[in-house]
């Protein structure tokens, strides 16, 4: 991963946009068919254009909504914290302490794998942040690792130490 450098101590992650794809197939399927539909019952009736045109407008916002949201989400790695925010016109931000986090999950389906980007699956003792997904996150074996690493670096300048009640 570019961004993530080893002695790096702020990073931002944006989601790829690969993560919609299955959005912007079926867009691309739904405007072919209402163009198809279209042409068919344009033979029989005299349809005006104006209706494929609003019906495909319809279809492409939709896709554009799916994109605006991803474009707007970003998560950011700065001096022990993770901060995420949303939203494009009204935004939103939240916030969880590195030394939370309890487990950090890599998870990479075969079409992410082909494009290079994964799931990230944070668990944390955090109760209003139990378990939080970053997807689309590019290079996400580097980025575990890297936040791995963030994790623990973060509980040894609390001087915590992790306790396993089941092991005891």
């Amino acid at each position: 991963m570019a961004d993530v450098e080893p002695s790096s101590d702020e990073v931002m992650i944006r989601p790829s946009q690969v993560i919609n794809y299955g959005a912007y197939l079926l867009a691309a399927l739904q405007m072919a068919i209402v163009a198809a539909g279209f042409a068919v019952l344009r033979m029989h009736w005299n349809i005006s254009l104006w209706v494929l045109a609003i019906l495909l407008v319809a279809i492409l916002a939709n896709a554009s909504l799916t994109w605006l949201r991803t474009t707007s989400t970003s998560y950011h790695f700065a001096k022990g914290r993770l901060t995420w925010r949303t939203g494009l016109l009204s935004r939103s931000a939240q916030s969880l302490e590195l030394y939370r986090i309890a487990d950090v999950t890599m998870l990479q389906s075969l079409f992410q794998r082909i494009f290079g980007v994964g799931s990230i699956t944070l668990n944390s003792a955090d109760a209003n942040h139990r378990e939080i997904v970053i997807q689309g996150v590019p290079a996400p074996d580097r980025f575990r690792d890297w936040l791995t690493d963030q994790v623990q670096q973060a509980r040894r300048e609390r001087g915590m130490r992790e306790v396993q009640f089941d092991q005891l």
